[in-house]
């Protein structure tokens, strides 16, 4: 299985014609203070198989690390098979929702994406921390 397309976005959905929709797509977190904790974000995921991976049981694993590779937060394992009548084409969609992802501090992290336990793709987020916003003048 090969990545066809790894992103984190505000939103996405699969519509009935199974076409995926992705809406505000991005790679960098900002936030105020540390520990911070991200409301919401979709992790979009298409993959690509040969016509051998029809019928075949196959996992998808996500893991969410810092930048020592230390692993933050671990998603419960997908089990999926492509089946040729539903699929005519060998790939497909998983979009992810997580909610409250905590944030230690500052710098980079990624999302590692395995199949069967092997790396299919590695999608780094910046976090960056940001003051506050002033408020307005009076008067």
């Amino acid at each position: 299985m090969e990545k066809l397309i790894l992103l984190v976005a505000d939103y996405a959905n699969v519509d009935q014609g199974g076409k995926l929709n992705v809406l505000g797509a991005f790679g960098r977190i900002y936030a105020h203070k540390f520990p911070a904790a991200h409301q919401s974000l979709h992790l979009v995921i298409k993959l690509g198989a040969d016509f051998g991976d029809f019928g075949q049981q196959k996992g998808l694993n996500v893991r969410f690390r810092d930048a020592d590779g230390k692993i933050l937060l671990a998603l419960p394992t997908i089990n999926f098979t492509l089946n040729p009548s539903t699929m005519p084409i060998p790939e497909a969609n998983f979009i992810i929702q997580v909610h409250n992802l905590i944030l230690p501090a500052p710098g980079q992290y990624d999302f590692e994406v395995l199949v069967d336990d092997a790396e299919i793709g590695i999608l780094p987020i910046a976090v960056e921390q940001v003051p506050p916003p002033q408020p307005p003048p009076v008067g």
